[in-house]
């Protein structure tokens, strides 16, 4: 089974890529970090297929870990009342083989050990077999979320008998899925040493099928390129400029600027 990472850059079409894996009959499992993201890959697969096809899936992380994976195999002997977003206290009371490591007071299961626990009790196989039960491949956006705990239950599940597609740019890491003290805490420190954590579970990493962007202008590409010494190109000839605003008199009347629906700035998408 084909299992690929695509990291590529801002504007690339790496949410397009998902959307063209949904062929006539193909089920697929498509997760994404935030419900704006969910609502937002339902809306492109609908419109390029006239509605969600049979057989596609798109939810959160969190929303399968908990509901497709969690409680189907392990709810039945450990109950819990749903995710906590808090974070685990710093000094731990209980093991990790025991349940009160993995919730809170409220019997909640903390959403950054979740994943610590389907793999501390060995069910991963039993994950990847219901996967490969229901779905033909699984798709995941946004990847470079993917922290702590979580990154790991993803290297893991690269043992699934279906095809992956997973899609991301290392440098738009803004947000984590979640953290757990020191687990994975200099993932996103070093590109090459986050590309070898796939390479080593045999996952193939493309850099250069996503290279070039739609939506950044040739002037913000250079930019990009020369002064944060991320590599980026463009297909756009779209006309911007990068402007240095060192005041908040410069602040304001470019908001000014861009605020009037006459703005030729504004039209050309290049404020913002």
């Amino acid at each position: 089974m084909g299992k690929k990472v695509i990291l590529a850059v801002a504007g690339s079409g790496k949410t397009t890529r998902i959307v063209d894996e949904m062929g006539a009959g193909k089920r697929c499992l498509v997760l994404t970090f935030t419900e704006e993201n969910v609502l937002n890959l339902r809306k492109k697969i609908a419109e390029r297929h006239g509605g969600l096809p049979p057989g596609v899936l798109v939810m959160t992380y969190f929303t399968f870990l908990y509901s497709f994976c969690f409680r189907p195999i392990v709810g039945f002997k450990m109950k819990a009342g749903g995710l906590s977003f808090s974070q685990p206290p710093f000094r731990d009371r209980f093991k990790q083989t025991h349940d009160g490591y993995y919730v809170d007071s409220g019997g909640r299961i903390y959403h950054c050990r979740l994943a610590k626990l389907l793999l501390v009790r060995g069910l991963i196989n039993e994950v990847c077999d219901r996967i490969a039960t229901f779905f033909d491949m699984i798709c995941i956006d946004e990847v470079q979320d993917f922290a702590g705990n979580d990154f790991n239950f993803l290297i893991e599940l690269t043992k699934v008998r279906v095809d992956m597609l997973l899609v991301g740019d290392f440098h738009q890491h803004t947000y984590d899925t979640s953290r757990d003290k020191s687990v994975n805490a200099n993932l996103h420190v070093e590109f090459e040493a986050y590309v070898k954590r796939f390479r080593d579970a045999g996952v193939e990493v493309d850099t250069e099928s996503l290279s070039a962007s739609f939506r950044c202008s040739p002037s913000v590409c250079d930019f990009i390129t020369k002064r944060l010494g991320i590599p980026i190109s463009t297909v756009s000839e779209r006309k911007a400029a990068v402007v240095d605003v060192r005041s908040q008199d410069e602040a304001d009347a470019l908001w000014r600027q861009c605020s009037n629906p006459y703005c030729t700035l504004r039209n050309q998408r290049s404020c913002g």
